[in-house]
């Protein structure tokens, strides 16, 4: 029978009567109010209808081109870990969403590296208004798919199969790796199909990736995290990442076009450290935060970064003694060719505890909480953003802005 789909605006169809007060549905980040949207499909005398209500969305969704996303079948341990990303294309029908998702090892399958394609006019990313694109073969195992714990596009270049680096992955499985790949060559496996690979920088070389090298100009991490310029051109991305040697987040600048990052690498945790708000370091028990997370926010240099502890490792679930989103405003140098160590600029202009003020409404309460989060466009010209992020349990969010 025919699938039918009802598109009822970005707030549409939620029952006031049905949310009781202090319900989901809301959280302020930063002092803007964003409504908290899912959406949600209903059988009506045998048709399907979607409808907008408060709360996640199970990433494990059919989209309108018939792409099923499978989430960890749970063979090996449930993993439901996923992070996500935002890539701008020319109009609302082009951008995407991409998603990595950590599956567990051994016999587990799940669709590891995906994105959705086209948004309706709030920016929701929803089974009637999207499509969906399964990269390294889909719902598959961990050698094939790579177990990727984070992804962006770059660019959208197209010179030619395994050509153009369009496409940034970190990699968990064998050697945990950053790996760039040519989008139109990324169906067989997520080793094979890489045209360039580095060891994270807190990753020994073993012979599972035949000894490729580490970048030290990139921040020494676990988990680490990637965005364009404040003015994207197409190639140069900024990396952060913590806790390094030192305890420290750092930033780093790498043209993709290259295989070296350039030596501008920075310690913004000790260059923050006297400032009226320096950059959260430790939780309260003085144990270091892990930098995850980082988000381009607009054109004007601001970034937000997501940090946590412990750092979101393994298929571990329980709570976080700490989920920390910080705002801040990063002055790159303007020639990082000839720049040093140290030369990026970063001012703190807000911190916010997410564990207070996000659970169970960005993720429930009592579990390892936000493992992605993304910027998208504007609704309104010179308007906030929407917001997307995902959590440990499989779920995304879209984060509308609220007038």
């Amino acid at each position: 029978m025919r699938r039918k789909a009802v598109a009822l605006g970005a707030l549409g169809l939620i029952c006031a009567a049905a949310l009781p007060a202090g319900a989901q549905g809301q959280v302020k980040l930063f002092g803007q109010n964003y409504a908290v949207v899912s959406q949600t499909a209903v059988n009506v005398f045998g048709q399907r209808y979607f409808y907008n209500s408060f709360g996640p969305t199970s990433r494990a969704q059919t989209y309108k081109n018939g792409v099923t996303i499978h989430l960890d079948n749970g063979t090996a341990g449930i993993n439901n870990f996923a992070s996500v990303s935002f890539s701008e294309g020319a109009t609302i029908a082009s951008d995407r969403l991409w998603f990595s998702a950590r599956i567990a090892g051994g016999s587990a399958l799940g669709d590891q590296l995906y994105y959705l394609e086209g948004s309706d006019a709030s920016g929701m990313f929803t089974p009637s208004v999207s499509t969906a694109k399964t990269l390294f073969g889909g719902n598959v195992g961990p050698m094939q798919g790579g177990r990727p714990v984070f992804a962006m596009e770059i660019n959208r270049d197209e010179t030619g199969s395994k050509k153009d680096r369009n496409v940034l992955v970190v990699t968990f499985q064998d050697d945990d790796a950053v790996r760039l790949y040519d989008a139109d060559a990324m169906n067989s496996d997520s080793h094979n199909d890489a045209i360039f690979s580095r060891l994270k920088t807190s990753q020994a070389p073993s012979a599972g990736d035949g000894g490729i090298a580490a970048d030290a100009n990139l921040p020494f991490t676990p988990f680490p995290a990637f965005a364009p310029l404040p003015t994207p051109d197409g190639h140069t991305i900024l990396a952060a990442g913590g806790p390094g040697n030192n305890g420290e987040t750092a930033l780093g600048i790498w043209d993709t076009r290259t295989d070296a990052a350039f030596p501008v690498l920075t310690d913004i945790t000790a260059q923050t450290r006297s400032s009226a708000k320096p950059f959260p370091q430790t939780d309260t028990a003085g144990t270091n935060l892990s930098c995850f997370g980082l988000a381009r926010y607009g054109t004007q240099g601001e970034y937000w970064f997501l940090l946590d502890n412990p750092s979101p490792g393994g298929s571990d679930n329980t709570d976080r003694t700490a989920i920390v989103l910080v705002r801040a405003r990063v002055v790159l140098p303007a020639n990082p060719a000839t720049a040093k160590a140290g030369d990026i600029q970063v001012t703190v202009l807000d911190t916010q505890d997410l564990k207070a003020t996000a659970a169970d409404i960005l993720f429930p309460k009592g579990t390892a909480g936000i493992t992605g989060l993304a910027v998208g466009r504007e609704i309104a010209t010179g308007g906030p953003r929407v917001l997307y992020s995902t959590d440990y349990n499989g779920n995304f969010y879209t984060l509308v802005p609220v007038p």
